[in-house]
Parts: C-alpha cells; structure tokens; sequence
C-alpha cells in the first residue's frame, strides 16, 4: 500500500530519523571507497619492497580493506534507512522522501534484528514479507531499534501462525552451510599448516645432525614479481643420484656477484637433497620453531568454534557475545 503521504493512525508509535543522515550516509560510503583504494595503493606500494614484514603489509593492505568495507557496509544501512516509521495497529509505515508505504501485518511474515557482518556496532531491523523476501530496513540512527524491534515482533507474533519461524529457519540454514564450510575450511588450514611446521622442524633437525657440505648448481638468478627482491634457484645432487631443488631470497651483493658463477656451497641431507640451506647469503631463511605451531592450533580453533556454531545456526539459533555483559547467549537467530 503506497501513497503519497499516510495519515498516522491512532495509537501508532513514531520514529523518526536525524536531520542530515543521507549526507552521513554518503560520507561512510566514500569513506569505504577510500579504504578500497587505500589498500588497492597499500598493495602496490608493498610489493615494491623487498622486505615488507608480514605485519606491515596487513596493516597497508587487508586493514584499509577491512575497515573501508565496514564504513560503506553501514552507510549503505544507513543510506536505506527511512526518515519515519511507525508501529501502529495496521501495520509498519514508512515514510521516505518519495513518499509513504504500508507494509500491513498481513504482509509481513518475519523481521531480523542485529548488526550487518561488516557494519560494526550499527544495529538494524529488517522486514520481511511472507515468502521471505526483504521489504525494508532500518538502521537504529532512527531512534530507540530496541523498542521498534519489540513493537514489530508483538505485531508479528500476533498474527499466531508459524510464519516467521518457517521463514527464520530457511534463512538460517545458507549462513549455517556457509559458516560450515568456513570451519572445515579453517581447521584443514590449520591441520595442514601444523603438518608443515612439523615437517619443518624435523627437517631442521636433520640438516643440523646429519647435513654435509657441498656444491649445488645455480639453475636460475631472478628477481620476485615485485621487481626488487632478489631470488636464487639452486640445485644440489647428492652422490646417490638423489637431486633436491630450493627457491631462495638472497642478498642483493651476493646476487650481483653471482652472475656469471655456476656453483655455490650449500648444506644437504645425502639422503634427501631437498633437505638443504646455502651455506651464506639467504636472506630470512625460514626458521621453525615450538611457538611456530600457535598460528595454526589458533586457526584450527577457530574452525572448531565455526563448526559449533553452525550446527546451533542450522537449528535456528545463534551464539551472541554480549560486550556489556561480557557473556555469551543463546538467542533465536536473527532476534
């Protein structure tokens, strides 16, 4: 039901937004956009150095990123915000510059109540119509969202069909699948980059107990795709037969004397060539260690923590961390 303005009728609750809030709307998403090219810039910038720690190019890169998506995801929210809305008898009315609609409790089958995954603290509502399809939205810069969430749910509840919880499981179950997904994803990460920091560590131990010195063959001088970072590829034949090739970063210095040098001195594992280190010159050798293996029991957690999760989203409710109470709930999934 849409008009041109709809009277208010008797009873109903009015909220309204701030003066000025598509113009704050517009200044988040720029802002995103800001931070889209930031990172875009920040990953130009980095490749160009040759020893940008792993820190520092999160911080030029993912971060600006992350935080640019945040900032255009809420002024999205903000931007579909309506400058009233009232909760009356009939229904849900919402005034936007174009005009007036009613989208009455016989349309509306479920609405959601919560924060964007990339909107920050901005709480919204969302209605949605009976087959699940999104009517409208509202972020809480209009007013009092706790209030205006309860209305809607009495209104909804009212009804006394099955509707919104019909509607509510069917929305849970992708975000469970996908949540699924991200937690097998991360606990095989996890497993799998303890199975290389192990391997690592054996294979440290076995150099610096059994490695030999020796001569490996210089297959190829060449820099990284950054243009800068100078590379060395090498490969070392151990008496058996048994060869074993290694990509290296070394020294600039070494790398310019190396240019027309053939062999270079390296120490291996007779048995297993691949098992190698140049006996000077390699820049950051990559050295493993016990502690080596927290970044991956954390990343293996984490996919545990996902898994548990989306089995409570695919019954239909959600684990919420309240920064308040400092505690965690067990909530309806989106309520």
């Amino acid at each position: 039901m849409s008009e041109a303005c709809l009277p208010q009728s008797e009873g109903e609750r009015v909220f309204r937004s701030p003066n000025g809030l598509q113009r704050l709307a517009r200044r988040k998403q720029l802002l995103g956009i800001a931070g889209f090219i930031g990172g875009a810039v920040g990953f130009f910038v980095v490749t160009r150095i040759s020893r940008a720690d792993p820190i520092t190019i999160q911080l030029v890169t993912t971060l600006p990123v992350l935080l640019g998506l945040r900032s255009f995801t809420a002024g999205r929210s903000l931007a579909r915000t309506p400058l009233t809305v009232g909760v009356g008898a009939s229904g849900v009315r919402v005034e936007t510059a174009r005009g007036s609609q009613l989208h009455t409790w016989g349309e509306i089958g479920w609405s959601s109540f919560g924060t964007s995954a990339f909107g920050g603290k901005t709480k919204r509502v969302r209605l949605y119509d009976v087959r699940g399809k999104s009517l409208v939205e509202f972020a809480d810069v209009i007013g009092n969202i706790e209030e205006i969430n309860k209305l809607v749910s009495a209104g909804i509840a009212a009804k006394g069909d099955d509707t919104a919880d019909r509607i509510r499981k069917r929305k849970a179950k992708p975000l469970a699948l996908f949540v699924l997904l991200a937690g097998l994803g991360a606990l095989a990460l996890g497993l799998a980059a303890a199975n290389e920091v192990s391997a690592d560590i054996r294979n440290q131990r076995r150099l610096a107990d059994m490695g030999v010195r020796g001569t490996a063959e210089i297959l190829e001088l060449r820099l990284a795709p950054n243009g800068i970072t100078p590379r060395l590829i090498y490969k070392v034949v151990a008496a058996s037969g048994k060869a074993g090739t290694r990509n290296v970063q070394i020294d600039r210095r070494l790398w310019d004397a190396l240019a027309n040098v053939k062999r270079i001195p390296v120490f291996y594992v007779p048995d297993d060539p691949e098992v190698s280190s140049l006996a000077f010159g390699e820049v950051n050798p990559d050295v493993a260690t016990t502690s080596s293996y927290i970044p991956p029991a954390i990343l293996g957690l984490m996919g545990v923590a996902f898994i548990i999760v989306a089995a409570f989203v695919h019954r239909g409710f959600d684990i919420r961390f309240d920064t308040e109470t400092k505690r965690f709930s067990l909530k309806k999934f989106g309520q």
